[in-house]
């Protein structure tokens, strides 16, 4: 089948699929920025976000699971002369065995495939040594202890046949392939935030009104920050904690600038599209960051001394931080100033769309190369 589709001449495409995660939408919109011909397919919907392109899954269970697989699988060979997908796969990612000739198939017809992975798809925390993480991300996804030999067989077949990994965010322990590392490929619209109202939280005047938007709460370290507020309250400090949970991404982004502070993980070590999304919108945000990774990324250039923006609060420090932010220790307003031009800088869809697509440009070249050779 792979082979018939090899010399398609409308397969002129990028494909950035098939999970419905906004991290690969946004990313469409900036190699589109870009001028490359992107589109998304998603073979399912999920609450965050339903602007994608192309929706191929199926309402009936039967079809979902038996069909689908291959419906997208035909798609993506007959459509596409780039793929973007995470380490779980594309089109047959979610088929008991044959995944496994997928990476194969793509080569057969010509496709070149570019690894984007968003967390799940990597993670394997038999290696981690940090007993937090690992017991926590457990109690999130206890059918992770019965995956583990999976996730480490995808993440090894594609390491090795996909003509490009892209790396970042708290990836790099689990990612054994780097060819381009970035503090990560999640980005937004600048625009989007500008000229937004933003409340200045002023200190024994205002109570201090916190927003958390936990996906999963053991791993985000929800319990915790509910524990320091009430704790906090106890002590007649006047403070407000606003949980939302699997609301739409507009929902979201509408609260963020309601709200003094934004908290948003305590455990993994890195931050991701909320914290993004808050530092664009002008909000101070609390968030843990390993110091190996903060190391990593400085050694290698992308981030400065003072980067980033965000008030680097782990597990244990919480109700502390939270404390010296209500009697006004902390300086919000320098954080808030801070966020804005750094996620321009390393998050936007112009910064974002510029790195991926120097890569894809990359691969062309080496692609012809490989022909004059």
């Amino acid at each position: 089948m792979a082979i018939r589709f090899r010399k398609k001449e409308n397969r002129q495409r990028i494909g950035i699929g098939p999970e419905p995660l906004i991290g690969n939408a946004n990313l469409c919109s900036a190699l589109r920025l870009h001028g490359l011909p992107c589109e998304t397919y998603v073979h399912s919907l999920y609450h965050v976000t339903t602007k994608f392109d192309h929706f191929l899954g199926s309402k009936k269970r039967f079809l979902q699971r038996f069909w689908v697989p291959y419906r997208t699988t035909h798609w993506i060979l007959s459509r596409y002369d780039t793929v973007f997908h995470s380490f779980v796969g594309g089109g047959l990612a979610s088929t008991t065995w044959a995944w496994r000739i997928e990476p194969f198939l793509y080569r057969v017809a010509g496709i070149q495939s570019i690894m984007i992975p968003y967390g799940a798809d990597v993670y394997d925390f038999r290696e981690n040594t940090n007993e937090t993480v690992r017991t926590r991300f457990l109690l999130d996804y206890p059918e992770h202890s019965s995956r583990y030999r999976t996730i480490k067989k995808r993440v090894d077949i594609w390491s090795r046949f996909a003509t490009k990994v892209v790396s970042g965010c708290d990836w790099i322990p689990y990612t054994p392939r780097i060819d381009l590392l970035m503090l990560s490929y999640f980005c937004v619209s600048p625009r989007d935030y500008e000229n937004k109202p933003v409340r200045s939280f002023r200190p024994f005047r205002d109570k201090l009104r916190v927003l958390h938007a936990p996906n999963h709460r053991f791993i985000k370290g929800t319990d915790a920050l509910i524990a320091a507020i009430d704790e906090l309250q106890s002590e007649g400090i006047e403070i407000q904690l606003e949980l939302i949970e699997r609301e739409p991404n507009e929902s979201v982004k509408r609260k963020i600038l309601e709200t003094d502070i934004v908290a948003d993980q305590f455990v993994l070590g890195w931050y991701a599209m909320f914290s993004i999304e808050a530092m664009a919108s002008g909000k101070p945000t609390l968030c843990y960051l390993a110091d190996d990774l903060l190391n990593i990324y400085r050694q290698e250039g992308l981030l400065k001394d003072h980067e980033p923006p965000l008030i680097n609060t782990s597990l244990a420090g919480i109700k502390d931080t939270l404390r010296s932010i209500a009697h006004g220790k902390i300086d919000l307003a320098q954080y808030g100033r801070s966020g804005p031009p750094f996620v321009a800088k390393h998050h936007s869809l112009n910064s974002v769309g510029r790195d991926i697509s120097r890569l894809i440009a990359q691969m062309a070249q080496d692609t012809h190369s490989d022909i004059e050779q």
